[in-house]
């Protein structure tokens, strides 16, 4: 089975960044009531698009 050498870097990269927007714009928050949607192939495991403001 295949796993991508870079996904463990990936997934910090993602970690760090959110915790840094979580540190300089605290007000950041999901939008409420927002449908979410996932690819539809199971590599990928995450929504199309998510709605955040501030």
């Amino acid at each position: 089975m295949h796993y991508c050498l870079g996904a463990k870097f990936a997934k910090f990269e993602v970690q760090l960044v959110t915790e840094i927007l979580a540190e300089r714009i605290p007000s950041l928050r999901l939008v409420e009531d927002q449908e979410l949607t996932y690819f539809p192939n199971i590599t990928f495991r995450g929504p199309n698009q998510l709605a955040v403001a501030w």
